[in-house]
């Protein structure tokens, strides 16, 4: 299935659908994903998980998804952010965009001819609209029950496919998980 995406100086791109995954850890009860702005579970092995999928490739989040994990720019990635607010003063390293088409417009410049990922890591408004261009999900799933007020939005059915499902135990916290990659 191909996109179009309408770019800021009137074109319009065709991008496969492909070129977009999404990142998320969520609990399985409910799909939440976080907590007065900070992420509900800190699993040493999802966290690796989480690096080697984003390592030298391209990262789309929100403002309050770069404000929670550091307010930096995660290393070795391309760090795109989505603010609406046009004064805001993103960390040196992290390119700035007012939406979610623009966004998508920038990762694509940066992966052209390259074999970089776009992956979106949140939070829940970006996946939100980030679901129509998305064929892959890098989803963990921990067993828990925690206070939550931001959630993962509806999904079900858009991932059919699973190529990826491997159930685990976190030692240092003792929490059961599972890593699944799915796929349109």
């Amino acid at each position: 299935m191909v996109g179009t995406v309408k770019t800021s100086s009137s074109k319009t791109t065709n991008m496969k659908k492909e070129e977009v995954s999404l990142i998320a850890a969520l609990q399985e009860y409910d799909n939440a994903i976080g907590y007065d702005n900070d992420l509900l579970f800190r699993i040493p092995e999802d966290l690796a998980r989480f690096k080697a999928k984003t390592k030298n490739n391209i990262v789309i989040m929100g403002r309050k998804t770069m404000e929670s994990i550091s307010k930096m720019p995660l290393p070795e990635r391309d760090n795109i952010m989505i603010t609406r607010n046009k004064n805001f003063k993103a960390p040196e390293g992290v390119i700035t965009v007012h939406g979610f088409e623009e966004a998508l417009e920038k990762a694509l410049e940066l992966a052209y001819n390259t074999d970089k990922e776009i992956l979106v890591m949140g939070g829940a408004e970006v996946y939100a609209i980030a679901m129509q261009y998305a064929t892959k999900f890098y989803k963990t799933t921990v067993v828990s029950n925690k206070k939550a007020n931001v959630f993962f939005p509806y999904y079900e059915g858009m991932f059919p496919k699973i190529l990826e499902h491997k159930n685990h135990e976190c030692p240092k916290t003792g929490l059961s998980y599972t890593f699944s990659t799915l796929a349109a």
